[in-house]
């Protein structure tokens, strides 16, 4: 009951905002009466089904804004917070106050990957992108007139200002902050066990964090070629996102292998995906010892820290110096993918992926063997690359 009424005050709240703060555009005060109504009768109607439509309407908030272009700072603020609200009062509040259950761990690993300990991390470094991204996108959507960038001056500016940050019709650093609003709460949503009970959240939370959180740090690390100017705040977020990587591979390998086992003893694969197991004595899964071991399955061995320095070294230090261009491309995108695999390899579960570091190292040197760069440049780079594949070779202690 407290529910209803709260998800009903909630849609009362965006109501009572139109009349107490001023939207100049017809079209987002439109939008903010009609999603108001629909909160409040989906409220009143109190069927389970309706959590789950209030909660696409909270998704919808963050992107209205960004939709219609609102002219109102008060408008993009109040519509994402109460988008918030909606999302954490119809589906992670519901959750939390269920019945407290014991914590149970994948056989053979010695922790859960789905405890709140595990998941608080990636939601406080989901919230600071979502900071850094809603700063530069209050200056896209023109509520700000200037950006300070400390280390490269007006080089957030140059970024956010580019054609190809303009090349969607919306502001491209506000889409990223939604995401990143919307990472930040699927991370606490769920059971401490939802890497059986909920696998097909920790697919959608996996997806978004893996595979279009790599693709977005690798766009971000390649920016002095795309744009031609380094962005303080974007490299904020790329070394965040490169760490929510590495805490969250082991929750979704925990729910794949999961998934195999079950569909190996004939469980239908869609109606597992779905609705998991809920009974625990059907489960392959013991009880863990250690609930409350934060970063766990993380570990960052000296010698994938040499090779994460020599990866930095290749992305930061060739735009300094009197290189031809293709020789600084080149040293700065693979520059950017020794810098992301190293930091993504300390993933226990996934350490093997410190590999690619040798496909990089040796695509550096025929790079510039091909383009025909100078006798010191070439033996330069090739003892650089020696270094990151000797370095990347071995696997480093594995804590879990």
């Amino acid at each position: 009951m407290w529910l209803k009424y709260s998800l009903f005050s909630i849609g009362l709240w965006l109501l009572a905002s139109l009349a107490t703060f001023t939207e100049p555009q017809v079209v987002m005060r439109a939008s903010d009466i009609v999603t108001a109504v629909v909160i409040m009768l989906l409220a009143a109607c109190g069927a389970a089904w309706t959590r789950w439509v209030l909660c696409l309407v909270g998704v919808y908030l963050f992107l209205a804004p960004l939709i219609f272009w609102a002219k109102s700072s008060t408008t993009y603020v109040n519509d994402t917070l109460i988008g918030i609200a909606l999302i954490t009062f119809s589906q992670i509040l519901p959750g939390l106050f269920a019945k407290p259950e014991p914590s149970f761990a994948p056989r053979g690993w010695s922790y859960n990957p789905s405890s709140y300990s595990q998941r608080l991390p990636v939601a406080f470094l989901a919230f600071f992108c979502c900071l850094f991204a809603r700063y530069m996108g209050a200056y896209e959507l023109g509520y700000i007139h200037t950006i300070w960038d400390p280390l490269f001056p007006n080089g957030t500016l140059t970024v956010i200002t580019s054609d190809i940050s303009k090349a969607i019709p919306v502001a491209d650093a506000g889409l990223g902050a939604a995401a990143y609003a919307i990472e930040m709460l699927m991370a606490v949503s769920g059971s401490q066990n939802r890497w059986y009970q909920e696998p097909w959240l920790v697919a959608l939370f996996g997806f978004l964090v893996v595979p279009v959180g790599l693709v977005s740090i690798v766009l971000i690390m390649l920016q002095p070629i795309a744009v031609g100017a380094w962005c303080f705040w974007c490299l904020c977020t790329a070394l965040c996102m490169l760490i929510m990587i590495a805490l969250t591979v082991d929750e979704v390998a925990a729910s794949w292998k999961f998934l195999r086992q079950e569909c190996s003893s004939g469980a239908p694969f869609w109606k597992t995906f779905i609705h998991g197991k809920k009974d625990i004595r059907e489960v392959v899964a013991f009880k863990s010892d250690a609930t409350w071991g934060i970063l766990r399955g993380v570990s960052m061995p000296w010698t994938l820290v040499v090779a994460l320095l020599l990866g930095l070294c290749l992305l930061f230090i060739p735009s300094s110096l009197s290189l031809s261009h293709w020789i600084i491309d080149v040293d700065t995108i693979v520059g950017a993918l020794i810098t992301t695999v190293s930091v993504i390899a300390s993933a226990e579960i996934i350490r093997k992926v410190r590999y690619f570091n040798v496909v990089f190292a040796c695509l550096l040197v025929l790079c510039l063997a091909i383009g025909g760069a100078s006798i010191g440049l070439f033996i330069t780079h090739s003892i650089v690359a020696c270094l990151i594949i000797v370095f990347s070779l071995p696997q480093g202690v594995l804590l879990e």
